[in-house]
């Protein structure tokens, strides 16, 4: 049986938001820390960094989330 497709596009539309919400709430600190207005395409461009994610998951055996979506996620690794 294949995937349901409907579902599928529902958690990518779910991650989406989840990931804007993550960016626009890091953007908002990091105008506040600098006191230069930092907008969520800086942080996508480049032009500031990403948020740090911490993974309380990370090494139990299944591929992090944060990972697939942040390079630089940090893991909880023993």
């Amino acid at each position: 049986m294949s995937p349901n497709p409907c579902k599928k596009l529902i958690l990518n539309e779910r991650s989406r938001r989840r990931r804007s919400n993550i960016l626009e709430a890091h953007a908002e600190r990091l105008t506040e820390e600098t006191g230069k207005k930092v907008k969520v395409e800086d942080i996508e461009e480049g032009r500031a960094p990403r948020p740090k994610v911490l993974d309380m998951f990370a090494g139990g055996g299944a591929i992090p989330l944060e990972r697939i979506f942040n390079p630089s996620t940090l893991g909880n690794h023993p």
